[in-house]
C-alpha cells in the first residue's frame, strides 16, 4: 500500500462524490420497501439503481485520477 497525497480540491471531490454516492445508495435501499408496500412503479427502482451506478462511476474515475500515478 502507498501513500496517496491529494489537494485540498481533490479531497473535497472526492468527498463530494462519496457523499452523493452514498445517497443514491439510500435512494435505492428506500425504492424497494416503497414498491413492495405501495406498489410504486418498478421503473423507481430503475431510476434509482441507475443513479447509483452513474455516483459509483464517477466516484470510481475520481479514485483512478488520484490514485494515477504522474504521467499516467
Amino acid at each position: 500500500m502507498r501513500a496517496i497525497i491529494l489537494t485540498e480540491a481533490q479531497w473535497n471531490r472526492l468527498k463530494a462524490a462519496a457523499g452523493h454516492a452514498s445517497e443514491c445508495m439510500f435512494g435505492v435501499s428506500m425504492a424497494q420497501p416503497a414498491i413492495a408496500e405501495f406498489g410504486s412503479p418498478a421503473h423507481d427502482m430503475q431510476i434509482a439503481v441507475g443513479q447509483a451506478e452513474n455516483a459509483m462511476r464517477e466516484l470510481s474515475a475520481l479514485l483512478g485520477e488520484v490514485e494515477a500515478p504522474d504521467g499516467e
